[in-house]
């Protein structure tokens, strides 16, 4: 959809975000910054025509 394309083409413009994860040697969840790496989108073959985009990055601990 249009607008999960809108949200994560944010994170683009973005050197870092905060994410939240469970750490499972510590058995909690934990909040950390993350850098945003390899950023990509691409038009797949759609033929719903309503735009089925792929969307892929890494994430990179500090």
């Amino acid at each position: 959809m249009k607008q999960w394309l809108k949200i994560l083409s944010g994170y683009a413009k973005k050197d870092k975000i905060a994410v939240q994860y469970f750490d499972m040697e510590h058995l909690e969840l934990r909040n950390t910054e993350m850098y945003i790496r390899g950023y990509k989108t691409k038009l797949e073959k759609d033929t719903s025509y309503k735009g089925l985009w792929r969307v892929s990055f890494m994430l990179k601990e500090f």
